[in-house]
C-alpha cells in the first residue's frame, strides 16, 4: 500500500528535512549568523493555542482523503494534508473513538473498509475512488470519529532547498502544535518538541487523546 498512499504531513515534515553540514555553516558569513540568531529567538515568542486557519475548510482539502500506511503495528485511518510556506503544513486525522471502530480501517479486516475490494493494492491506485468511499463513511458516521490536527507553523521550517527535492531544515526548537475539534471550535490540546516526538500514526494520536481526555 506503502507506494500509493500519501504520508501524514507531520511525518512528511520530518522526513524532508535535511542536516546542515559545517561546510555549509562555515560558508555563512558572521551577519547571516547574527540575523539568523535574531530570527529564532523572535519565533521563540510565537505560539499557537489558536489554530491560525481553520483546518476544516474545503479548500485545504484539495488533496482529497488518504489512508497512511500503518505504522508502529496499528491500523491506518483517514487523513487529509496541507503545506504552504506562508502557512506551515498540517494533517486532519479522524481516529475512531474505539477500538472497535479504528480496527474497521485495519487492512487485515475484512470485514471493515477494505472488506469491499478484491484487490487492495489495486485498488489504492484510485486516490478519487478511495477519497470518495472515505468521506461517505466519514459522513454517514460523522460521531464516531475524534478529529484532530497536529500543526507544525512556517516559524519551525529554517532553510527550503530550491533542488527540486522538497527538502528543509527544521529549527531545534521546532513544535508541533496538536488541536481537537470539538462544539464546532478548534481546541488546542498540547505541543511537542517536534524532534523529541518517538512515536507515529494511531499510537501517537492515542497517546495525544490521552492527554486531552484525563
Amino acid at each position: 500500500m506503502k507506494n500509493f498512499i500519501k504520508l501524514l504531513i507531520l511525518m512528511f515534515l520530518i522526513n524532508g528535512c535535511k542536516s546542515e553540514t559545517k561546510e555549509d555553516f562555515g560558508n555563512t558569513d558572521k551577519k547571516n549568523q547574527k540575523s539568523s540568531k535574531n530570527e529564532t529567538a523572535k519565533d521563540l515568542n510565537i505560539e499557537y493555542p489558536v489554530p491560525p486557519v481553520d483546518f476544516l475548510d474545503e479548500k485545504y482539502k484539495k488533496n482529497g482523503l488518504t489512508l497512511p500506511d500503518g505504522v508502529s503495528g496499528g491500523p491506518t485511518y483517514p487523513v487529509f494534508t496541507f503545506f504552504d510556506r506562508n502557512l506551515g503544513g498540517f494533517s486532519v486525522n479522524y481516529i475512531g473513538k474505539s477500538s472497535l471502530i479504528q480496527n474497521f480501517w485495519d487492512v487485515s479486516n475484512r470485514d471493515g473498509f477494505f472488506g469491499q475490494f478484491e484487490n487492495i493494492d489495486q485498488a489504492m491506485y484510485n486516490t478519487k475512488q478511495i477519497s470518495d468511499k472515505v468521506r461517505e463513511v466519514l459522513k454517514n458516521k460523522p460521531n464516531d470519529y475524534y478529529i484532530v490536527a497536529d500543526f507544525l507553523p512556517k516559524e519551525a521550517i529554517s532553510k527550503y532547498y530550491n533542488d527540486g527535492s522538497g527538502e528543509f531544515d527544521l529549527k531545534d526548537n521546532a513544535y508541533t502544535y496538536f488541536y481537537i475539534y470539538e462544539n464546532n471550535n478548534w481546541i488546542f490540546i498540547k505541543k511537542i518538541l517536534t524532534k523529541n516526538i518517538d512515536k507515529q500514526g494511531i499510537e501517537l494520536y492515542n497517546d495525544v487523546l490521552l492527554n486531552h481526555k484525563f
